[in-house]
């Protein structure tokens, strides 16, 4: 089993300041009893399986307009893996 941290992609890389964008995330290989955590700088949220290949996290609200360190960890049966990205809250 792979461990460790690798680039993702995300579907929206800027949100608005209200949260409650979906996210879909790509980039990591996962599986239905996976535990998936996102984390919105120090938001953490929890994930949804959507397929092998992607998985989907609703933003939460933001209190300031900034770019926030995207990162998410899947906990595995044998071993974690992380992947990041940077996300935007802004006014939309």
């Amino acid at each position: 089993m792979a461990t460790g941290f690798f680039p993702v992609r995300l579907s929206q890389r800027v949100g608005n300041l209200l949260g409650g964008d979906w996210i879909t995330i790509t980039g990591l290989t996962v599986s239905e009893n996976d535990q998936i955590i996102c984390k919105f700088g120090e938001n953490a949220v929890q994930g949804a399986f959507v397929d092998k290949d992607s998985v989907v996290c609703v933003s939460p609200p933001s209190s300031i307009e900034a770019t926030v360190e995207f990162i998410i960890h899947v906990v595995k049966e044998h071993g974690n893996i992380s992947g990041g990205a940077r996300y935007q809250y802004s006014k939309l």
